[in-house]
């Protein structure tokens, strides 16, 4: 197991995120350092696809980007929010929009970021701090 990753005791069951973006690239960067990290992946392409996959299986934590096809961010937010068991979802976005961060926060995102102010480093600390409640 990898010395400095996010699960620090081996465990039968490792941690599920569902990362939401419509980016390939960095749906394949992102997932990449996730499964680095120990954790079990499963990426959605568009908003419809994260909502799909909420209905299907439990995560403990949900990415999601705001603006994707068929579905944007806060719609999955919203059906996130009539689960009987949400995970916490984090937000991000290419912009720096104060509008989105306060709707992203109104409709339960426990945290949001602009993509490009935000490096793998500072990703693995917003992922530490949701899954080793859940573990």
């Amino acid at each position: 197991m990898k010395k400095d990753s996010i699960l620090t005791t081996p465990t039968p069951h490792r941690p599920r995120i569902l990362i939401a973006e419509d980016d390939p690239f960095l749906i394949e960067i992102m997932k990449r350092f996730m499964e680095d990290e120990m954790l079990e992946v499963d990426s959605a392409s568009n908003g419809q696809e994260a909502i799909d996959l909420l209905h299907k299986r439990h995560y403990q934590l949900a990415l999601l980007d705001v603006n994707m096809p068929l579905k944007n961010g806060f719609d999955v937010l919203r059906e996130i929010s009539t689960l009987v068991n949400p995970p916490p979802a984090i937000m991000f976005s290419n912009f720096d929009q104060l509008e989105s961060k306060d709707e992203a926060l109104a409709l339960g995102a426990k945290g949001y970021f602009v993509k490009h102010q935000v490096d793998l480093d500072d990703l693995r600390r917003i992922v530490r701090t949701y899954i080793k409640g859940g573990v």
